[in-house]
């Protein structure tokens, strides 16, 4: 199972990311069954996708992913308190409450790969030493 992050969504749909055609080489290693992510981070790529790029698109996008069964998991209180304390802990302020819930899921869950773009899962490994970035 890899954690996929909305930088790596949002890069993969849009050719004018920077980021594009290496997010299309991460998630074509990916098969869809063993992608994990967060509604965290479907509410991320959707208001990103469609405040920044294309609306339509972006909608399309997350129906097609339900479509085809990848794992998305619900927040429950257990992972929300996790989050917190891990909020807590780092000190930098532009961390955001969205990592640190995406790292909360993954220590739960016993994944230690994650597929992003986003430099601050770097500062996280802090909380998570066995955390994997692949970007």
């Amino acid at each position: 199972m890899i954690y996929v992050d909305s930088s790596v969504f949002i890069s993969y749909l849009f050719a004018v990311d920077d980021n594009h055609a290496r997010a299309q080489e991460l998630l074509g290693n990916i098969p869809v069954d063993e992608m994990l992510a967060s509604y965290s981070v479907v509410g991320e790529v959707l208001t990103v996708g469609s405040q920044r790029y294309d609306r339509a698109v972006t909608l399309s996008f997350i129906q097609y992913m339900f479509k085809e069964q990848w794992r998305c998991v619900r927040e429950d209180a257990d992972t929300l308190d996790r989050t917190f304390q891990i909020f807590q802990t780092i000190t930098q302020k532009n961390i955001s409450w969205v990592d640190c819930y995406s790292v909360a899921v993954m220590q739960s869950m016993g994944v230690r790969q994650i597929a992003t773009f986003d430099k601050d899962f770097v500062q996280l490994k802090v909380v998570y030493p066995e955390l994997e970035v692949m970007s």
